[in-house]
């Protein structure tokens, strides 16, 4: 896997900038985290793999295998 780590702005901006000016671009700190199931005898976990914001609660529920 590739960075587990980046700074995101949320928002694209294209265009040119033709004169002097000032540009104020609010960032927002971004983690990837990425859980794995190793239960081979059916236990499940919901998928909640994906980009988080800094200091984001992460809900993950697990079921044990039978």
């Amino acid at each position: 896997m590739g960075a587990t780590e980046r700074w995101a702005t949320g928002c694209a901006w294209n265009g040119s900038v033709t004169e002097s000016a000032q540009i104020e671009v609010g960032y927002r700190h971004q983690f990837y985290i990425q859980f794995t199931l190793n239960d081979t005898s059916g236990g499940e976990m919901n998928d909640v793999s994906e980009w988080y914001d800094a200091y984001t609660l992460v809900n993950l529920s697990a079921t044990p295998s039978p």
